[in-house]
């Protein structure tokens, strides 16, 4: 991956392409290794049954940044500065792992508390899913602070060989249900965080004497912040499944979740850049060169995540009923209203690190609590009137309004604006497939793709054009 910059920004752009690189290897694996079982769940699984399972794995995801106080991107936030004092490692790592201990029997003593008003087996999946949870977010992140994104996209791709290798013994061979999926759930993660423990050999920063409570704090200052906003995918992603299983049943929070499915992968990859991009920002935030540097790497990759999202579109009439089983077909309808969402996510994501970067996380609180109760207020108030609609509506109208309060927030600090002819263009293209994709006509389904592919050429040239020159004069040098 090559950015269109000369001089010394090539180097910062060599290091988040790199970065980018082996991230998306470990992730696009995870995923694809995900998705293959898709038919399977499809296949096996009831609408209900689907249902439930997906609204109890989101309900595990909004639990572990309030368990972890979002300490893990404190940690490794903290630890990219430290990356050459030893001792100021230790007493990060050591900081943050205190404190996962400590949360985690906060979390132990809730659940004792609570299984004595309710018991059922379904809470001790949620407690231990989400303890391992928020161990796998502590040692993912430690990683990368230490800069080893390699062995982080390891974890990832280990995690979800795991779960998929359970689930299919667990599901096919001795016909378990939802079950299967909260077990695995569980043993991909605990592999996940004893592999990356062990292979980074973080017992070697873990120095009790070095814990400081002064760290602490500002772990937390900064850590803090960053919880609305991880709660904020609750209110924007899993508020409209709750809401959806109470008025309409779990049946209807199946066909939801199939919805959802094909935009979680599309967020996949702003998910991949997101976190080497941070890495960048972070350490290049302060330099004299820092607006054109943000400008060419944002304008590059939301080029790049507008094609890919008129091209899912544009493609998914093409291959829909060959992944998802009859029974999930109305869920059809919703997927482009979320893989817009996603996209206006993607300017998110893009402006979001400005915040880190700055050590200005506040502003991001801020604006995901507003993305967050807009989201459900719009559901609540359509999910009567126009059913499964309503949190495809509230999701695009919440990520809308949250990406121009980001992005108005963000271009405070830098001078990184999107380009206003691709913002139109791509406006004026996704129009022309979305009428084509909710025709019937084979013909418009295809001519849609072409035109997303043709579209995303010209709009991408530049960028194909330096990576192609990049791939050859490698292959000249090898020869």
């Amino acid at each position: 991956m090559a950015f269109l910059l000369t001089g010394e920004n090539m180097e910062k752009t060599k290091d988040l392409a790199q970065n980018t690189v082996i991230i998306t290897i470990g992730k696009v694996c995870t995923q694809f290794l995900n998705f293959f079982l898709l038919p399977l769940y499809t296949a096996l699984l009831t609408q209900e049954e689907y249902g439930i399972a997906d609204l109890y794995l989101n309900y595990v995801n909004l639990l572990v940044p309030v368990i972890t106080l979002q300490m893990d991107m404190g940690l490794f936030r903290f630890m990219v500065n430290a990356r050459k004092d030893d001792k100021q490692l230790q007493t990060t790592m050591t900081t943050g792992f205190i404190c996962i201990v400590a949360q985690s029997v906060i979390a132990i003593a809730l659940y004792l508390i609570i299984s004595t008003f309710v018991s059922s087996v379904d809470f001790i999946y949620l407690l231990l899913n989400v303890i391992s949870a928020s161990c796998v977010a502590m040692t993912q992140q430690a990683a990368r602070g230490i800069g080893d994104n390699i062995s982080y996209a390891v974890s990832g791709l280990i995690s979800a060989a795991v779960q998929i290798g359970m689930n299919l013994l667990l599901i096919c061979v001795f016909g378990w249900r939802t079950e299967a999926l909260y077990l695995s759930f569980l043993c991909g993660n605990t592999v996940c965080a004893l592999f990356l423990f062990l292979r980074k050999r973080m017992y070697r920063y873990i120095r009790f004497a070095e814990a400081s409570w002064k760290h602490f704090k500002e772990l937390l200052a900064f850590s803090f912040p960053l919880m609305p906003n991880a709660i904020c995918w609750w209110g924007v992603n899993a508020a409209d499944r709750t809401i959806v299983s109470i008025t309409l049943g779990s049946a209807a929070n199946g066909l939801l979740a199939i919805s959802h499915k094909f935009a979680a992968l599309y967020t996949t990859g702003i998910s991949i850049f997101t976190y080497p991009w941070t890495e960048s920002a972070v350490l290049h935030y302060n330099e004299p060169d820092r607006d054109e540097f943000f400008f060419s790497v944002i304008s590059t990759m939301f080029r790049l995540f507008l094609a890919l999202c008129l091209g899912v579109i544009a493609g998914m009439p093409l291959i829909f009923n060959y992944v998802v089983n009859i029974n999930f077909s109305d869920s059809y309808i919703q997927i482009p209203f979320f893989l817009v969402a996603s996209l206006m996510n993607t300017i998110v994501g893009l402006y979001s690190v400005v915040f880190q970067a700055a050590m200005k996380t506040k502003y991001v609180a801020v604006t995901s609590i507003i993305a967050a109760l807009t989201s459900v207020i719009v559901d609540i108030a359509l999910i009567r009137f126009i059913g499964l609609y309503a949190p495809a509506v509230a999701a695009l109208v919440a990520y809308s309004l949250f990406a121009v309060i980001r992005y108005r927030s963000a271009m405070r600090l830098v001078n990184a604006p999107l380009e206003g002819k691709v913002v139109a263009s791509g406006a004026a293209v996704l129009a022309l497939i979305l009428a084509a994709y909710y025709s019937s006509s084979v013909i418009l389904h295809a001519a849609a793709f072409i035109l997303a592919v043709v579209y995303s050429v010209i709009i991408n040239h530049k960028f194909l054009n330096t990576n192609i020159r990049v791939i050859r004069a490698k292959l000249k040098r090898k020869k």
